[in-house]
């Protein structure tokens, strides 16, 4: 039950209880293999996937440790996937929750139908509840212990707190700029070289995924710090906040002559984290490679990259411009990304 989760001393907390009356997008037996992904100011939780089934029971409880109190712009991003064993999950709905409520009520009962990608009503509900935690201090107290950015002299930092809420508000009034329909943007991803790749004789390739489409960089030979130095380009035409959840991923293959190619090693992120970068972008930076099947995260290389997203009314940035203040020092600049869900979603029983 909701209840069974642990209130932290600020947390948004979502029971995902069911989804009903789902198309079936299974060609055999007409059914779905549904399960479904919460996504709350960029990070990701999800349930299992359950086969065959058109009314999926899930209750499941995930929760998120605040570092501030929620606002009346905070949301939370629902989407219900098909599982695919080969290939990409198939998008069956979505349903974006405003929280504002949350701030006075403390829960909020969810029971709505879903939303194509175009953000038009379709076939299948959701149901879920959230339960928000505030902090003490909202109810007339005050914390006991400093929080993340508090100094023992005076409390919480302010300097500190107002750099991450000017950046946060910079962040919402660019997404505000964009359109509520769909709109064109393009990727622009610029492969340059990789570093301390394991093995030998390797035959280092690049294959970049961005949503449904993949481009391959030419084959190196030979040596564990290949350069490439080739760029591609993906063009969409979609829904600002379809678009800010498109997955873009990065792998680093020994390409095999006789057999299948073998991964070294991967990075992804979602596109809206380029997004919120100033001018959209990621200029010159170091990679950190790890393998989905070592839970220990080991390093295997590193790639230098850069990363541009230009949408309406945005000037592409050149790489060059930025050349003199980035840091080439493999170590110190390396851009480790955010932790994601796995890339295969658990089974259910």
């Amino acid at each position: 039950s909701p209840q069974s989760i642990p209130a932290t001393e600020m947390s948004l907390r979502v029971h995902v209880r069911s989804a009903s009356d789902l198309p079936g997008l299974n060609k055999l037996g007409g059914k779905s293999d549904p399960y479904c992904v919460l996504s709350f100011k960029r990070q990701k939780r999800q349930t299992e996937y359950i086969l065959n089934e058109l009314n999926p029971v899930w209750k499941k409880d995930f929760s998120w440790d605040l570092r501030e109190p929620l606002d009346s712009s905070d949301v939370l991003k629902v989407k219900v996937l098909d599982y695919e064993k080969i290939g990409f999950a198939q998008f069956i709905g979505r349903l974006t929750v405003s929280l504002a409520s949350l701030t006075v009520r403390k829960e909020l009962s969810v029971h709505e139908n879903l939303l194509s990608k175009q953000g038009k009503s379709i076939k299948g509900k959701i149901q879920l509840e959230v339960f928000y935690s505030p902090p003490a201090c909202a109810e007339g107290k005050h914390h006991s212990k400093p929080g993340p950015y508090s100094t023992p002299a005076d409390g919480l930092d302010n300097t500190v707190h107002d750099e991450r809420r000017h950046e946060a508000l910079r962040q919402k009034a660019e997404k505000q700029k964009l359109p509520r329909k769909p709109i064109d943007f393009q990727v622009r991803v610029h492969i340059m070289e990789a570093r301390k790749l394991p093995g030998e004789l390797l035959r280092s390739m690049v294959r970049v995924v961005c949503g449904r489409e993949t481009r391959e960089t030419t084959v190196k030979k030979g040596t564990a710090n290949p350069h490439w130095s080739e760029r591609f380009f993906f063009n969409m035409k979609e829904l600002p906040d379809v678009v800010m959840d498109t997955l873009l991923e990065i792998k680093v293959f020994n390409v095999k002559m006789l057999m299948k190619d073998a991964l070294i090693g991967s990075f992804k992120l979602d596109l809206g984290v380029v997004y919120d970068e100033p001018e959209h972008c990621f200029v010159h930076k170091w990679l950190l490679l790890t393998h989905p099947d070592d839970p220990s995260g080991k390093s295997k290389g590193y790639l230098k990259c850069s990363i541009v997203m230009i949408g309406p009314g945005d000037d592409p940035v050149s790489p060059y411009s930025k050349m003199a203040n980035e840091d080439t020092d493999i170590e110190s600049g390396v851009y480790k990304g955010f932790p994601r869900f796995p890339e295969t979603p658990l089974r259910g029983k």
